[in-house]
């Protein structure tokens, strides 16, 4: 194994999870606009939906591009451990904590704090506009945005806090840094896999309405040929004589 391996996999691995966190983040804001300010979202659509959605995708490139391929530093990896230890820039507190705040910190506080105070909006709201059955007309989306919020929490705030514990920690504790780099770095790979089913959730009773689960994902579109009327053959009665037309 190669320390060039080494390089593109901390760069690929911190760049992807930086870029997924910030698009949920951006998302959570956008959904708040799309609601409540839907014609300023659209009046400045480049600046409110593009602009911010480009830059998930670049900078969090051109920051880890930086740090891990062109910072004056020198690393040594250890090839046994997850992304190989971490490039030579984790070692200077500076970046340390600055790449851990922009990358990860930051968007998952966005993530589940927009959630929330977008789910008490919404609900306080239509308390105001004194609407009936609020539970019940908005438990799917309570539910969903919850989730959404509860899941990334869950997985993502026991890494961020343990891997900051092992890096300031004084004594470093092998049952600690085992831990860490056996359990917790993994754990935000759940978010992956589980993202998508909490969002299927919400869009449970319109793929389960009045059509099939798969007429929806295929579209599919069965017709049939029916007359519109039935001819009946008509009789006519004339005097003695009976004629049958056929129509």
């Amino acid at each position: 194994m190669s320390p060039i391996f080494c390089q593109w996999w901390c760069f690929v691995n911190n760049s992807l999870y930086a870029t997924g966190l910030w698009i949920m983040a951006v998302g959570s804001i956008e959904r708040h606009l799309f609601i409540f300010n839907s014609a300023l979202l659209k009046k400045y659509k480049i600046i409110l939906r593009y602009f911010p959605l480009i830059s998930c995708f670049l900078l969090p490139v051109c920051f880890y591009i930086f740090l891990v391929f062109l910072y004056p530093c020198t690393s040594n990896f250890i090839y046994t451990v997850y992304v190989c230890g971490a490039p030579c820039y984790f070692r200077i507190a500076f970046w340390q904590i600055f790449s851990w705040l922009v990358s990860y910190g930051i968007p998952v506080f966005i993530l589940v704090i927009a959630n929330i105070i977008l789910t008490a909006r919404i609900m306080c709201h239509k308390r105001r506009m004194k609407q009936k059955n609020i539970w019940s007309k908005n438990a799917r989306m309570f539910f969903q945005l919850i989730s959404v919020a509860a899941l990334y929490a869950v997985c993502w705030v026991p890494f961020l806090i343990s891997g900051q514990v092992n890096n300031y920690n004084l004594v470093q504790s092998q049952i600690a840094s085992s831990l860490f780099t056996e359990y917790f770095c993994l754990v935000p790979f759940i978010t992956v896999t589980l993202c998508p089913f909490v969002c299927f959730f919400g869009l449970w009773r319109e793929l389960h309405g009045e059509r099939r689960l798969m007429d929806v994902v295929f579209r599919r579109h069965g017709g049939t040929v029916e007359p519109i009327a039935t001819l009946r053959p008509a009789i006519i009665t004339r005097k003695n004589n009976t004629i049958a037309i056929n129509n």
